[in-house]
């Protein structure tokens, strides 16, 4: 399915086998795919479900509440702007820049890279696979099996970072940091209170 723009009061869209393309869509979405790939260029609204059961998600642009989920397959998002967010992967790696709002994330087996995140209240789990944020601000909640988590900027007062066997990795941090690692390294750098 291809379209170029999409306005719209709701839009329920879905697929058995095939990609779904879409350019700017002003709506209340609900688009899923069981076998084949989402691309949007633009989501507006107040809130969306996206979802791929085997394929790749990959939204260039999106405003409104957001809740992702893929079975085996990529996630990634560009310029995300709303107040929560919600990320679920089983097999597939996220990748996330310039995101706005509280962000939720629990992955199977898979990487999770966020380059900019700005929020209150961050929830990022990991059984197998790294975490890496560039830059965030808010309280961290994050927790890696098998993997570890390396954070470059932030900021919050509360923060908790736990892996099981994997290090961790603060370049620069502002608030509490609670950290625990049964097997590997902890590095701190810059921490101020």
């Amino acid at each position: 399915f291809v379209d170029d723009d999409l306005n719209l009061e709701n839009l329920d869209l879905s697929t058995s086998s095939g990609n779904i393309n879409l350019g700017k869509v002003e709506a209340e979405s609900n688009i899923g795919a069981t076998s084949g790939n989402i691309y949007v260029e633009k989501l507006e609204g107040d809130s969306h479900n996206v979802g791929a059961t085997s394929g790749n998600i990959n939204i260039e642009e999106e405003e409104g509440d957001i809740c992702l989920g893929t079975t085996s397959g990529n996630v990634f998002v560009k310029n995300m702007d709303g107040t929560s967010h919600c990320i679920g992967a089983t097999s597939g790696d996220i990748t996330l820049k310039d995101v706005n709002g509280d962000l939720e994330i629990g992955t199977t087996s898979g990487h999770i890279n966020i380059d900019k995140l700005n929020g209150d209240n961050h929830n990022l789990s990991c059984t197998s696979g790294d975490i890496s944020i560039g830059e965030g601000s808010g309280d961290f909640d994050i927790t890696t099996t098998s993997g570890s988590v390396i954070l470059g900027e932030i900021s919050g007062s509360n923060h908790e970072i736990r892996t099981t066997s994997g290090d961790i990795d603060i370049k620069k941090g502002k608030g509490n940091f609670v950290t625990d690692t049964n097997s590997g390294d902890i590095h701190k750098g810059h921490i101020e209170d």
